[in-house]
């Protein structure tokens, strides 16, 4: 079995391209545990290529510094393998970070109409709950016998508004029914 760990600096300070560790007995030198555990570690800053095969030190090469611009740059063909399913994976990568940012967009601008919708509603609510008042008013002060100009005076509105007001409201006397009034008019 193997463990191996791969780093983008020299661990140990020797200068090789691998480190290979198997465990060992410290009281006596020749005695291995057996459990056939071999750890190796891998360093892309290594300068001993004459001990290594050329192609550990062309995949530690690849791993350093994957940015070229073609995978004939290496020979072996498994690092050529692995630098076109690099390049395929970071185009993925890249489409993932896209649709993020989109559905990052997305969910934005959804928050943003939701409160404008929001906003419009509160709005909406707020003047027709002023129009209910107007109109309940108008139906009280025309119940008592009070003129449109009388009321458009009591109300501080325009008599043309209140007229079209009244106007309506007339059709439900003397019950007015407020909500049919305002159905009516909005």
């Amino acid at each position: 079995m193997y463990i191996i760990f791969i780093c983008d600096f020299d661990l140990f300070g020797y200068g090789k391209y691998r480190y290979t560790f198997q465990n060992r007995c410290r009281e006596e030198e020749g005695l291995l545990l057996g459990d056939e555990v071999n750890t190796v570690f891998l360093n892309t800053r290594g300068s001993n290529p004459e001990e290594v095969e050329p192609e550990l030190v062309e995949f530690l090469r690849f791993v350093k510094d994957n940015t070229g611009k073609d995978s004939n740059e290496y020979r072996d063909n498994r690092v050529r393998m692995m630098y076109d399913k690099v390049k395929k994976l970071k185009t993925i990568a890249e489409m993932e970070v896209n649709y993020m940012a989109s559905s990052w967009w997305l969910e934005e601008e959804k928050e943003r109409a939701y409160q404008e919708g929001e906003a419009k509603g509160e709005a909406r609510g707020e003047m027709k709950g002023r129009m209910r008042k107007v109109v309940d008013l108008c139906c009280r002060k025309l119940a008592k016998g009070k003129s449109a100009a009388e009321i458009a005076d009591d109300l501080e509105c325009d008599l043309s508004q209140i007229s079209e007001i009244l106007e309506v409201v007339q059709k439900y006397a003397p019950d007015y029914d407020i909500d049919k009034i305002l159905e009516e008019l909005c």
